[in-house]
Parts: structure tokens; sequence; C-alpha cells
């Protein structure tokens, strides 16, 4: 347990301090499980953020697998990166529930619309520590992103990226996290999506069960009645018979 607190308090401090960046690319099947590969950048002088931190803490997410990983540098940055598969959504949060100190994964919610449309929501939020309410730590921070990209299983209507960023091809959005403004306020990510095809004819396929279910059922009993009537004409004509003999 001393170990865990140690690592997300290293974390929380290379995060608030300025010294990590983060990217992502989110894959989402239709169903909303999909794929996560992230990485993590920390300055090379911080010997204690290891590769094995951060998988065990993925291992305790329920709905949640560690595909790969691996460590690599890029100038004086040490780069972990991560390649997960997860089931759901609610692996997600509890991927968000294990780092939730640091905030770059957030609590992600859908919606549906009126017409039908997905509303996808992401929302990352971090409390600002008293080192950072700092006007030169804020200058330091404002220099700082977060990249998140996230292919979504159908066509993009919308989303508050600007267009630039949107690959409506692919079905792809790319958001840029300033570090600075998500010290200072949550942060949003918002699009809005056609529905699933997977989604879409789930309501339509259940109506089409029930229905068959019915059909089926209705075909059992008249059967089983037109037996009964076959069975109740064959004892009355052989009952007149008898009463002839």
């Amino acid at each position: 347990m001393k170990k865990v607190l140690t690592f997300i308090g290293l974390l929380c401090i290379f995060f608030l301090s300025g010294c990590v960046e983060y990217r992502e690319s989110l894959v989402f099947n239709p169903d909303w499980s999909g794929n996560l590969t992230f990485s993590i950048g920390i300055n090379e002088q911080f010997d204690d953020f290891q590769e094995e931190d951060i998988k065990q803490r993925l291992d305790q997410v329920n709905g949640l697998e560690v595909l790969a990983s691996k460590t690599y540098y890029q100038g004086n940055m040490r780069w972990v990166e991560f390649d997960v598969e997860f089931n759901n959504l609610e692996a997600l949060t509890g991927m968000d529930e294990a780092f939730n100190e640091v905030g770059f994964i957030g609590k992600i919610t859908i919606e549906e619309d009126d017409k039908g449309n997905i509303l996808y929501t992401r929302k990352l939020e971090k409390e600002a520590s008293a080192d950072t309410q700092d006007e030169m730590v804020d200058n330091i921070l404002s220099q700082f992103y977060w990249t998140y990209r996230t292919k979504f299983p159908e066509q993009v209507i919308s989303a508050n990226a600007g267009e630039n960023n949107i690959d409506r091809e692919t079905n792809t959005i790319e958001w840029k996290i300033n570090l600075a403004a998500l010290i200072s306020n949550p942060q949003i990510m918002s699009a809005t999506i056609k529905q699933p095809q997977t989604a879409k004819i789930v309501w339509p396929l259940i109506i089409l069960g029930i229905v068959a279910l019915l059909v089926l059922v209705l075909g059992l009993y008249l059967y089983v009645l037109k037996g009964r009537k076959n069975r109740l004409q064959y004892l009355v004509k052989e009952n007149n018979q008898a009463k002839q003999i």
C-alpha cells in the first residue's frame, strides 16, 4: 500500500509541476468496448517512476486487459506506453478511479438526443495545488498540452475540437488540452455522432424476436387445440359405432 501511495504521489507531483506529457489514442467499437493506447512522458531525471507501477494499477481494473507495454526515450524524456483493451465504458471508469488523483482519463458519458444521435462527453478535472497557483508556474504549464485522439464507430456530426481536428473519413477527433487551463477549470471534450449500427438494430431485433416467439406459441396452441379436436371427434365416432353394434 505504501508503494502504491508513493507512486500516486509522485505521479501527482510530476503532473502538477508540468514535468509530464500525456498522449493517447482511443478506439471505440460499436458496443463501446475498444482499445486505448496511452503514453506518459516524464523527465528522465525522475527514476522512481516505473512502467511496472502503472501496470500494477491497471491490473486491478475489472474489464481491462494490458496487451503490451514498453519504455523508451526521446530527448530528455522517458516515455512509458501501454496498450490496453477494455470491455465497456465501466472499465474506463475503473481506470479513472485507479488514477483519479492524476486526472488524465476523466469521466466519460454517452447519452442519446431526441434525434437518436449519441452525445459523447469526456470531462477532465484536476484540483490546483498551492504550487500551481502561481503566475510563473501557470506560464510554464501553459506550454504543455495533453493530446487525446479518439476514433468513433460511426460518423461524427459535430465536436468541440475545431473542424481542422476532425477527420470525417475515419470518424476520428483530436483534442489538445492545455495543462494550465486544466488546472484552472474542468476541460470538456464533447462530440455528437450517429448511433452505432449495433445499437440501431438492437430494438428492432428484440421486437422481431418477441413477435416470432408469439407466433411460435400461437402455432403450438393451435396445433394442440387441433389435436384435441381430432381426438374428440375420433372418440365420438367410436362411441357412435359402439352404440350401433
